[in-house]
């Protein structure tokens, strides 16, 4: 798909999509994140929890590189997500 085409949809659709998203969820969320991370670091969770967040870090960086939020050296690719993670074998 060209840009134009690109471009074309994006500001059809973008209005319609942030006219329905419901930012409170957002902040539910980053409020839970961030309530995990301070639980984490003053050990009151397992240390597993710590893994957890990095893969939700990784997430969201790769989602930062996808929308251009990120310098190009850093952005991450999807199998640099699921590198670490091991089968559920």
């Amino acid at each position: 798909m060209n840009s134009t085409a690109k471009n074309i949809a994006a500001a059809y659709l973008a209005p319609k999509v942030l006219k329905r998203f419901k930012w409170q969820y957002l902040v539910f969320g980053v409020a839970a994140y961030y309530g995990l991370k301070l639980l984490s670091k003053k050990g009151v969770l397992p240390n597993q929890t710590g893994k957890a967040l990095e893969l939700i870090d990784q997430g969201i960086d790769f989602a930062k590189g996808q929308v251009g939020l990120q310098k190009p050296s850093e952005k991450l690719t999807p199998a640099h997500l699921h590198a670490d993670v091991a089968p559920l074998h």
